[in-house]
């Protein structure tokens, strides 16, 4: 889904819903252990007191993951709700917007890519490592009956 014009889309105050196919999301491959299913996107614009314009994305979905500690999948719910600030490509932003923690600056050119901008917001909200609240990391095997290489160096220093 591409929107044209998000300045006009946000001015009139639209809203988008709509819903990705996990397996249409590229970059979404290396972090999920499966890509079935799909992702709920919510996308609401309007302007600001500043008259100035946002968006507000929802999404919502339920990935699988896997696991860091025991390498098996982990069910992982899906809940974002951000606010964003379009602005025309190549236009200054201040700092002090920048280091605003009620919206995320995005630098707009042409039109908005819907579906990448969810895989954007995927990658950002997934955890660096996922892990079950109660796992085992798997076992290392039992060595007793195998020789240290170090042991076999050692055996050959000496001859």
């Amino acid at each position: 889904m591409l929107i044209s014009d998000v300045f006009q889309f946000a001015r009139e105050g639209r809203v988008w819903t709509g819903v990705f196919a996990l397996s249409q999301m590229a970059r979404l491959a290396d972090v999920l252990a499966r890509r079935t299913g799909e992702v709920q996107v919510v996308l609401s614009g309007s302007v600001d007191e500043r008259d100035q314009a946002q968006l507000a994305l929802s999404l919502s979905a339920e990935l699988v993951l896997s696991c860091s500690r025991c390498l098996q999948e982990l069910p992982w719910p899906l809940q974002v709700q951000t606010c964003l600030r379009p602005v025309p490509a190549g236009h200054p932003v201040e700092q002090e917007e920048l280091l605003d923690d009620d919206h995320d600056v995005i630098e707009v050119d042409g039109g908005l890519d819907v579906q990448a901008l969810a895989e954007d917001e995927i990658l950002l909200a997934l955890p660096l490592m996922a892990r079950h609240e109660q796992c085992t990391p798997p076992q290392m095997r039992e060595a007793a009956d195998e020789t240290s290489p170090f042991a076999v160096l050692a055996g050959l220093r000496k001859s």
